[in-house]
């Protein structure tokens, strides 16, 4: 089973995933995933090589990323990553299918997130969801909803204003997908994982 979580960052999703990846493993084995497949290497690994430099290390959960980028990325720059990582999709996704039959894998971002971040926001919004052309369909896609006040204290980096565009942007994927869910995040952290794992039984039944 494949389950995907997106939104804005500081919405919650590495508080929930850490949550449902214990309660999960008691019945599954359980796979947290970032973002992309790895079927090919990363662009700043790349960049790394070839100016001489220490590759970077993966992103730690909830870490500050280029999707929050000010200003957005320019549409050459931006487009050559969708355009990578589009590939990376197209050849990573029979393997990812492969593991989703034995394992439950949670994505902490996937590939609808190049339609709604900050940095690819000047892309046309076709180029931008062209990842999601490529990638595996999940089983189930949670966005978890919260004040974009709420979300802006945590997160500073992003406006309120941009929260609530993102919060836009993921309500058009969720009103066109029926595999879409929005969950309410204000309640707390345990209420939002129950809503969840409810979701999950009501999608695996």
């Amino acid at each position: 089973m494949i389950v995907v979580f997106i939104g804005p960052d500081g919405c919650g999703k590495t508080t929930l995933i850490e949550g449902l990846a214990q309660e999960l493993s008691a019945k599954h084995h359980v796979v947290v995933h970032e973002m992309n497949y790895r079927a090919l290497p990363r662009l700043a690994s790349i960049a790394a090589v070839l100016l001489g430099r220490p590759i970077p290390k993966d992103h730690a959960p909830g870490q500050y990323l280029a999707g929050m980028a000010k200003p957005p990325l320019g549409i050459f720059k931006a487009g050559m990553y969708i355009l990578y990582y589009s590939l990376d999709y197209a050849l990573g996704g029979r393997r990812i299918k492969a593991r989703s039959r034995q394992s439950v894998i949670l994505f902490s971002r996937y590939a609808y997130d190049y339609q709604y971040q900050h940095a690819y926001s000047r892309c046309p919004r076709g180029l931008r969801r062209l990842p999601a052309i490529f990638a595996v369909r999940p089983d189930v896609v949670i966005t978890i909803h919260r004040s974009a006040e709420v979300i802006h204290t945590q997160k500073p980096e992003l406006s309120v204003e941009e929260i609530e565009r993102q919060q836009g942007e993921i309500d058009i994927l969720v009103k066109a997908n029926q595999n879409f869910m929005r969950i309410d995040g204000e309640p707390g952290v345990t209420a939002t994982l129950n809503k969840a794992i409810a979701a999950l039984g009501d999608f695996e039944g």
